[in-house]
């Protein structure tokens, strides 16, 4: 959701309810694979919106949506939404129904009210929906926003997360998720109600944030709605995604197959809010013989570039490639051959450098030889400009390789971890996941050790992530049990490291085969994306947090999006891997035969209220404040007293509400805990999911004197309540 800035800086905005609309096209095979990136409001006849995947008309109604569905759809089937009442608990508020469509820029808005604005802004993905409340409503309870849709489209799906309208087995219509974002851009999650079939839809706003919206909650981390990277239908696969800090960019890479023996490697930046940048990239220099292979993205932070790796194959003959791109342009380097003329297929991943300095990436790669394959590694140079430089490639295994790993950055420390499947044949399975570190100047920092072992078993699909180059998490897929697993590495000391191996643990147990994970560290939390075989539904991504320790669950499951169509290879890159130590954001991306992606937040926001109760005496200038926000998993969330002109005593906090009064003072919190009044007091919150949602209630009380009859040496501040997030 984005503010327009004059509206972001006045104090009166209270909340922005959003309702994204996003289409997914028919799968039709005439699509061409690189689809027009134009999109826009235009008003030669009527006002209209249009991209590649939809057009739009706005007129006193309000929008009718129409979806490019393709050749499968027999005719049109455009959706219509109609403003049907805004309100606050039980009152209605009145706003202008046959208000005139108003066009600025690419921005459609409707004054309904000199409170309200209903506003649609075009996006290349789709249409923005958001109402703007230019000062808190009147009356008490929920803010509901309801609309009147009009469609033949029937009802596919309908959740918090949104209400689809489809053709089955063609495409339809998205209302993405409730969003509701304050003056200060703190946002809070909303929830959706669908009457009558289908026939109406109502977002609504929770009372807790329209009253207190200075201080508002985030439920649900995924940040917007799913939005499309690449546009040919059934034939981009595979993406792989890295961020640059410098350039605060994603690149995202994937494979375009063209034809049943040929394929391009495209790429797309993609800003850290989610829009793309620029037109789409060719990074494999044309057509080559690799229809469905998957290539692998890092980013080096000190050279504003990324590295992007591929096979090809060739008569049974392949080859491993490499291309830098710069964030800054989207240039593309000429392509570098890393290892050619093997007879097997390569099985290789790619580490980055978030750091400063440094300017090289870690490739590992299998290779065939004599009479067994190896496991390889080699530095690249990824320069600021030019082609990227190899080093000398190492063996760093002997043996049969399944699948293969390196974490998605070296860290602080400047240390890759490398993990792979091995202890099987050449067409598996493999009982093994092995590991070994791997300095920044390429040389081994470990002996190889065992991360699982299953004599008989069948593990693939590894995964590996660093918060810091000192400690990391390994995931893979157990193709025995179906589920997911992962596993936590840390090395102590300088190379050589010694290795400690936390607890395997499975952190999702939701029915149906997992496969495919893939990690990231954020900040805060590792996260987790993977795909999910859901009975009567299909394939489907998934998104969740994990306790940076443990890696057991450190938030709520999400899923990428609401959606009939397939979900699945799904790809994650943080900011923090790529050198923003400052946010706990990344990108999911994932194939349902184009490439769509979804931004996702580790931590989200808490609802923070003043609950009041200080004593009012003359000269108390004491107040209550806070640093970080309490989340799930936070190491630095801190209650602060501001201004102490007395010696603060105690800190009381509580999991309910007495409010007790005596004189002037009202004891707020019930006194379940009371702590030594330490002055900033860090307050370390469990990675426990089932705290997200719980109140605290937090006092101080100082030796100052009150006209509390019983404490009367005592005084209070005022309490603030802590709702938890995520």
């Amino acid at each position: 959701m984005t503010i327009p800035l004059s509206l972001r800086t006045a104090a009166a905005v209270v909340a922005v309810l959003s309702a994204g609309l996003a289409t997914v096209r028919a799968q039709d095979p005439q699509v061409p694979s690189a689809a027009a990136a134009g999109f826009g409001v235009s008003t030669t006849d009527a006002v209209r919106a249009m991209g590649p995947d939809y057009s739009a008309r706005f007129d006193d109604r309000g929008i009718e949506y129409l979806p490019v569905l393709g050749r499968a759809a027999a005719r049109p089937y455009p959706v219509r939404f109609t403003l049907d009442s805004v309100r606050r608990g039980a009152r209605e508020l009145p706003f202008d129904a046959a208000a005139a469509p108003a066009v600025r820029g690419d921005s459609v808005r409707y004054e309904r009210s000199a409170t309200v604005t209903e506003v649609y802004d075009a996006r290349r993905s789709g249409i923005e929906q958001s109402f703007v409340f230019a000062e808190r409503p009147a009356g008490t309870g929920d803010l509901v926003v309801r609309g009147a849709i009009t469609t033949d489209l029937p009802v596919a799906q309908a959740s918090d997360d949104g209400v689809r309208y489809e053709l089955p087995g063609t495409g339809g219509v998205t209302f993405g998720a409730v969003t509701g974002v304050d003056a200060n851009g703190a946002t809070a999650r909303g929830s959706i109600r669908v009457a009558g079939d289908g026939t109406h839809v109502e977002w609504v706003l929770p009372a807790a944030f329209v009253d207190g919206a200075a201080y508002p909650l985030v439920l649900d981390p995924l940040i917007g709605s799913a939005f499309a990277v690449g546009d040919a239908l059934g034939i981009d696969l595979r993406p792989a995604v890295a961020f640059d800090q410098s350039g605060s960019r994603y690149l995202v890479a994937w494979t375009v197959v063209t034809s049943a023996t040929t394929s391009e490697l495209r790429g797309q930046l993609v800003s850290s809010a989610g829009v793309a940048i620029g037109s789409l990239l060719l990074l494999s220099g044309g057509q080559a013989p690799h229809p469905d292979y998957a290539p692998a993205v890092a980013n080096v932070n000190a050279s504003n570039r990324f590295l992007v790796v591929w096979r090809t194959r060739d008569n049974g003959i392949s080859d491993l490639y490499c291309v830098a791109v710069s964030a800054a342009t989207g240039a593309v380097s000429p392509n570098v051959l890393i290892d050619g003329q093997s007879s097997n297929d390569y099985v290789f991943d790619v580490g980055g450098d978030l750091r400063a300095v440094g300017d090289k990436c870690l490739v590992a790669f299998t290779a065939s030889g004599f009479p067994l394959p190896s496991l390889r590694r080699v530095l690249v140079q990824v320069p600021p400009t030019g082609a990227p430089i190899l080093g000398t490639s190492d063996s760093l295994y002997t043996g049969e390789v399944g699948s293969v790993a390196v974490s998605r950055s070296a860290g602080a420390a400047g240390r890759w971890l490398v993990a792979w499947t091995n202890a099987g044949s050449a067409a598996g399975p493999f009982a093994n996941v092995t590991g070994a570190a791997v300095s920044e100047v390429g040389t081994a920092c470990s002996s190889l050790f065992t991360i699982a072992s299953s004599p008989g078993g069948d593990v693939g699909h590894v995964t590996c992530a660093t918060s810091d180059g000192d400690r990391f998490v390994v995931g893979w897929q157990d193709n025995v049990t179906d589920r997911v697993r992962v596993c936590p590495v840390t090395l102590t000391g300088l190379c050589p490291a010694t290795i400690t191996l936390g607890t395997t643990v499975e952190p999702s147990s939701t029915a149906g085969a997992q496969m495919a994970p893939a990690l990231d560290y954020a900040k805060d939390k590792y996260v987790l994306a993977w795909t999910q075989s859901i009975a009567g539904t299909g394939l489907r991504t998934f998104v969740k947090g994990l306790d940076p320790t443990t890696c057991a669950a450190c938030g709520l499951e999400h899923a990428v999006e609401i959606s009939a169509s397939t979900q699945e290879q799904g790809a994650i890159a943080s900011r923090w891997s790529g050198g923003d130590a400052t946010s706990d954001e990344a990108l999911v991306v994932w194939s349902n035969g184009t490439i769509r992606g979804r931004r996702f937040e580790a931590r989200s926001n808490d609802v923070v209220t003043a609950m009041g109760g200080g004593c009012s005496l003359s000269g108390f200038t004491d107040f209550p404040t806070y640093n970080g926000d309490a989340t799930i998993g936070a190491t630095d969330f801190q209650l602060v007293l501001g201004n102490p002109v007395s010696l603060p005593l105690i800190l009381v906090l509580g999991f309910g509400n007495l409010s007790a009064p005596c004189g002037s003072c009202t004891i707020v919190p019930t006194l379940d805990i009371l702590f030594p009044a330490v002055n900033p007091f860090t307050l370390l919150i469990p990675c426990d999911p089932l705290l997200i949602g719980v109140d605290i209630y937090t006092q101080w009380v100082l030796l100052k004197p009150s006209d509390c009859p019983i404490l009367p040496d005592l005084a209070f501040t005022s309490a603030l309540r802590f709702t938890i997030g995520e």
